[in-house]
């Protein structure tokens, strides 16, 4: 059973629904990457495996992060990163404060993608924080699972230019 931990989808979603094209984000928007490092550092991240090999090598793992990467691949290892074979079993063993890494709050925990790890885990999180990308993209090859918005309830909203920080808590029954 996972106490005291709430978990929160962060993910930059396009207009068609698209996240990452051919391994890659489809757009360039500094202002979202700073906020991606504002909100998460500190804090444990989890990943699929695409989605850690696909950050750029200075990157990995994510620094002043706890790093988390799931793959069904046993014998999987990352350098500075623990591997899981499982959400529920990562999530498990860090509402219990595992694996230790200083300077981390384990309180809260981000789910960072892939898109079958953002399928695995909208079911079951606390939060959302998004950022919709005011842009269409093509030919995308990974997409944000679909949200039933009557679960959700707005708590705040940034509106820029090219892009919007929406903010969702999970409403409780």
């Amino acid at each position: 059973m996972i106490k005291d931990l709430y978990t929160i989808i962060i993910a930059a979603v396009s207009e068609n629904g698209v996240i990452g094209k051919d391994g890659k984000i489809p757009w360039h928007l500094p202002v979202d990457l700073k906020r991606f490092k504002k909100l998460t550092s500190g804090y444990p991240v989890i990943m699929g495996r695409k989605t850690y090999e696909s950050l750029p090598k200075k990157f990995r793992p994510l620094p002043g992060r706890l790093n988390i990467v799931l793959s069904h691949q046993k014998e999987y290892q990352v350098e500075g990163a623990h591997v899981y074979n499982s959400l529920e079993q990562a999530l498990e063993d860090l509402s219990e404060g595992q694996p230790k890494q200083d300077n981390i709050d384990y309180n809260f925990a981000f789910v960072i993608g892939g898109q079958k790890i953002y399928e695995a885990a909208l079911p079951i999180v606390d939060f959302l924080e998004l950022t919709y990308v005011k842009k269409e993209i093509q030919d995308g090859t990974a997409h944000f699972p679909p949200i039933n918005f009557n679960d959700w309830v707005e708590e705040g909203r940034t509106d820029l230019e090219r892009c919007s920080f929406v903010s969702y808590t999970k409403k409780i029954d």
